[in-house]
């Protein structure tokens, strides 16, 4: 299943979530590029978010 559609079946997402899932999906490329933190400071929410976000979609990662 694609990642976007992964996205849009999501459910019951926290507002620093839901910031996370619309700027993943309008800025797919420029998210491949970004650490964590990077990602953090652009979009002012915390690394947990990003890595409850992953969880939620059943992907994990490293913290960098």
């Amino acid at each position: 299943m694609k990642m976007v559609q992964r996205l849009q079946l999501l459910e019951h997402l926290t507002p620093t979530e839901q910031i996370l899932v619309d700027y993943l999906k309008e800025n797919p490329e420029e998210f491949i590029g970004l650490k964590p933190r990077e990602v953090s400071d652009k979009l002012f929410i915390s690394v947990l978010t990003i890595y409850r976000l992953l969880n939620k979609l059943g992907l994990r990662g490293a913290i960098t």
